[in-house]
């Protein structure tokens, strides 16, 4: 009798045992499976990264011809900035000489005479001018076409003579011309971001 029972206990203990392997056997077997997905996605995914990686390198390669000559045009621009300023700046000289002397030839009336014209070079242009007119209201007229002018932002005559020989006027004139501002030269582009984008992208593929 003894004997049955402990026949009828090995079976079961067998039993739970084989019910044991079985469900480690499961477990292990889904923790493989859901190993190999993870793994596979891994991979799928660090190829697909590798390839955008590569694809991006490709179209760096492409762009690097378009930002060398970028930068080529960049620094002859920097280079000749200084002389297009020189330039701009003799444009304007001429531009502001070419109106002074208009300025004057419509202020004057039909009989005053000019015997000397000279701007002595300072920070702001100044003209003086001598010439007689045949009256003082004549030279007084002078003055009052000059103001009249946009170019001219205060007219003085200190003087007139009467010359009793020609019966003549003769004036004195000082003229003081506005400055003239030139326009501030264009800011420079922005450098672009490509260039940069384009290394940290190498530096990922090294990587």
């Amino acid at each position: 009798m003894p004997n049955i029972n402990l026949i009828s206990a090995r079976r079961e203990e067998k039993r739970r045992m084989e019910a044991l392997t079985r469900q480690l056997f499961f477990g292990f077997s889904l923790s493989v499976a859901g190993f190999v997905a993870v793994g596979s996605y891994l991979l799928t995914q660090r190829i697909g990264l590798v390839g955008s990686i590569a694809e991006a390198d490709a179209k760096m390669q492409k762009l690097q011809p378009i930002l060398a000559e970028i930068d080529r045009v960049r620094k002859e621009t920097s280079e000749k900035l200084p002389k297009v300023e020189t330039l701009e700046r003799a444009r304007y000289d001429t531009l502001r000489w070419t109106m002074l002397f208009q300025s004057i030839s419509q202020a004057l009336p039909r009989d005053v005479w000019l015997t000397t014209l000279g701007a002595p070079e300072a920070e702001q242009t100044v003209v003086t001018l001598a010439g007689s007119a045949p009256s003082q209201f004549v030279a007084g007229q002078v003055v009052q076409n000059l103001l009249k002018q946009p170019l001219f932002e205060r007219v003085e005559i200190p003087s007139t003579t009467r010359n009793d020989q020609d019966k003549r006027f003769g004036f004195q004139i000082v003229a003081y011309v506005k400055p003239i501002a030139m326009p501030a030269p264009p800011a420079p582009p922005a450098p672009k971001k490509t260039a940069q984008a384009g290394q940290s992208q190498g530096d990922r593929s090294r990587v």
